[in-house]
């Protein structure tokens, strides 16, 4: 009896506004997490719940020179493996395609956009996003977009308007409104949403967060996954800074639990050191052990470099001991 008086519901609610518009969730929701693409570094793979999830906005933001938008290319080539259609809007002018290809991006496959205000960044996407709907074909493709970065695009009466003029809350409003109009694409169509910000000094707060990003309170909102990236120091070699240890905290996260964080290494020319990072992640949690500089690992102890060496060598071990196999799956983390 009662599910007769759901199926009418359901057929009612069918008739009278549209097909879908209310369903049986029989332990499904179409907002579940279907699947995982590795963001191509592991220790932040592993405090994320899996990489990158499929359907959802994520936000990397963080300081100048903290890896963001390597990180933002570093997910394209990762969306690129796995065959999805990778969109860069580009309004940073951040791409380079020599700088992409370290972190194994095939800068054929990237449709490039450089669009210069909001409403056309948002325009393009629901464009997008619609035409991928249409897509008849069983097997169609996904998307992947990543925008770098949002502080970087004005709207359309800023850049038609003259120096001095003040536009308080324009840009902010506009980024509500194309929130709005796109969320429904997301999860029905598959698409993932992958934006780069800044951070600002929160001026006259004495109490939480003496920082701020750019665009209002829309984009905290509506990201499933926020990741705050900081330096940590620098990594010379033979007198030279190669490249950066970066520090990565989730302040939020819907679909894994938040505020965790890690420390990866990222190297200029060759990208993420996932060895390295990985190592010193598992001393930090006390996974191996390190004394006196001695790390035990299946009671053998190795220096440092002789413990990275070893793994070079055994990356699957490497892996299985960062990634319960639950984990490990959920990512399909790919390792050469």
């Amino acid at each position: 009896m009662k599910m007769e008086i759901e199926r009418e519901l359901i057929k009612s609610a069918s008739d009278s506004i549209e097909k879908g518009s209310l369903i049986s969730m029989d332990g499904y929701s179409i907002s579940d997490v279907k699947e995982w693409v590795t963001s191509g570094c592991w220790v932040l793979d592993k405090i994320t719940g899996g990489g990158i999830p499929v359907g959802r906005i994520v936000e990397i933001f963080g300081d100048e020179a903290t890896g963001k938008s390597s990180l933002g290319f570093s997910i394209l080539g990762e969306f690129q493996k796995r065959n999805y259609i990778t969109i860069m809007i580009d309004t940073e002018t951040s791409y380079d395609t020599n700088r992409v290809k370290v972190f194994g991006v095939d800068p054929k496959r990237v449709l490039y956009s450089q669009l210069q205000t909001i409403e056309g960044v948002f325009t393009l996407m629901e464009t997008l996003m619609e035409k991928t709907r249409k897509q008849k074909n069983k097997k169609k493709k996904k998307l992947l977009i990543l925008w770098d970065s949002i502080p970087a695009t004005s709207v359309k009466e800023e850049l038609e308007g003259e120096f001095g003029n003040r536009y308080y809350g324009i840009h902010a409003n506009m980024i509500a409104q194309g929130f709005r109009k796109i969320k429904r694409y997301l999860t029905w169509e598959g698409v993932t949403l992958v934006l780069i910000n800044q951070e600002r000094p929160n001026i006259g707060v004495m109490f939480g967060p003496k920082y701020t990003t750019f665009g209002g309170k829309a984009v905290p909102f509506y990201a499933s996954i926020r990741i705050r990236l900081s330096s940590v120091d620098k990594i010379e070699e033979n007198k030279k800074i190669i490249g950066i240890r970066v520090k990565a905290m989730k302040v939020k996260n819907k679909v894994f639990p938040p505020f965790r964080s890690c420390k990866f290494i990222l190297n200029f020319n060759t990208g993420f050191d996932n060895i390295s990072s990985a190592i010193d992640y598992l001393v930090e949690q006390e996974s191996l052990e390190k004394k006196l500089g001695w790390i035990t690992y299946k009671g053998k102890k190795y220096r440092n470099n002789e413990m990275q060496k070893y793994f070079k060598e055994h990356t699957d071990q490497l892996v299985s001991h960062l990634f319960p196999k639950e984990e490990a799956s959920k990512s399909k983390l790919l390792v050469d």
